[in-house]
């Protein structure tokens, strides 16, 4: 359980940042692919014998998320302390950055 909430936590921060509702549609994603897992353990297996649909629109995501998950969390991870190490130290450069893009910034002038 503590592994779920660290991947999807990481997923969740990171699509916090990158557009708004980032945060809830990783929640949604993470409670459509994590809820079969609570099935599948309560039953031990399917109490039911799954149909095409089913497979297709339950099952495959749930295994292809349970397969990718660790991968994309810790890529995500590896990013952003990537990320948080490099812009401290362009941060400490000598020269200043421009307080405007370079695009507005050639349009003013």
């Amino acid at each position: 359980m503590l592994y779920f909430v660290a991947a999807w936590g990481t997923l969740t921060l990171l699509a916090a940042g990158a557009f708004p509702g980032g945060a809830f549609v990783v929640l949604a994603i993470a409670a459509y692919t994590t809820i079969p897992l609570l099935i599948i353990i309560r039953y031990r297996g399917w109490p039911f014998y799954p149909g095409a649909a089913f497979r297709l629109l339950v099952v495959r995501p749930f295994w292809y998320t349970q397969l990718l998950l660790p991968l994309v969390s810790s890529a995500g991870l590896i990013g952003l302390l990537a990320g948080a190490r490099s812009d401290r130290h362009s941060s400490s450069a000598a020269s200043p950055r421009p307080s405007c893009s370079p695009v507005a910034c050639s349009a003013s002038r």
